[in-house]
């Protein structure tokens, strides 16, 4: 009966001893997920992966879906054109070429144009709920100047690359007003904007300089861009979709 006994405490010893590495290996196997924000309109192109080339989209009214980074984690965004003689296939053209960072992820990655207009810049951004929690917002000031920020009744002062995390306020409601620290004029109130609360979510908030143009080369106002995300509450906790 002893023997039995101690034979059967041995095979769950294993048993359990093989569960684990298994659990592991599946934790370890799992593909390391990204998605796109542009901030400056709608885009398309492709990127290669395990399977061959992926075309991309995004927008910068929300989010991209979901993708996988290849094992590598090295994304090379490109463009197809045309090859210099009809007769030869066509021509990749790159327009940004970045790697993840280590950690499970999953990351966001923003684009932007570069000054010169050929290609992208790009910021990765840790993505976790770890990172950016539930019902909180998440601002980020990718402005050139200072920005005093007014966001579910607290005060935030984001320096250039800056960003804060809020809780969500009670109530269905709340205002993002931001004021911009000018450098002739001082601080000058450019945007007073109620926004909805949902709690089942998360908000990224992007502050941005207006661009440049022919009718004002130095515009005062900035663009706000606000993504909402669903968060879905289950077994093993929360997960974005």
């Amino acid at each position: 009966m002893v023997k039995s006994r101690r034979s059967l405490g041995k095979a769950l010893l294993v048993f359990c001893a093989i569960a684990s590495i298994t659990a592991s290996a599946q934790s370890v196997d799992e593909p390391v997920r990204f998605r796109l924000l542009s901030l400056f309109g709608s885009l398309s192109f492709l990127y290669e992966t395990e399977d061959g080339p992926k075309r991309m989209y995004t927008s910068s009214s929300s989010f991209s879906s979901w993708y996988e980074a290849p094992d590598n984690r090295r994304l090379n965004f490109y463009r197809e054109v045309p090859a210099p003689e009809p007769e030869l296939p066509p021509v990749k053209h790159t327009l940004a070429d970045l790697t993840l960072p280590s950690g499970p992820g999953p990351f966001l990655v923003v684009l932007m144009k570069k000054s010169d207009g050929e290609g992208l810049n790009s910021i990765i951004l840790d993505h976790s709920l770890e990172a950016h929690p539930p019902s909180r917002y998440r601002a980020f000031n990718f402005s050139k100047r200072r920005m005093a920020v007014r966001l579910a009744e607290q005060d935030i002062l984001l320096e250039p690359s800056g960003s804060a995390l809020v809780n969500y306020p009670e109530g269905r409601k709340t205002w993002l007003k931001i004021a911009v620290d000018q450098p002739d004029t001082g601080w000058i109130k450019v945007v007073s904007k109620p926004r909805p609360v949902d709690n089942q979510t998360r908000s990224t908030i992007v502050i941005l300089d207006i661009p440049p143009s022919v009718r004002d080369l130095d515009p005062i106002g900035v663009i706000v861009r606000e993504v909402r995300e669903q968060i879905v509450e289950g077994e093993q906790g929360s997960t974005l979709q």
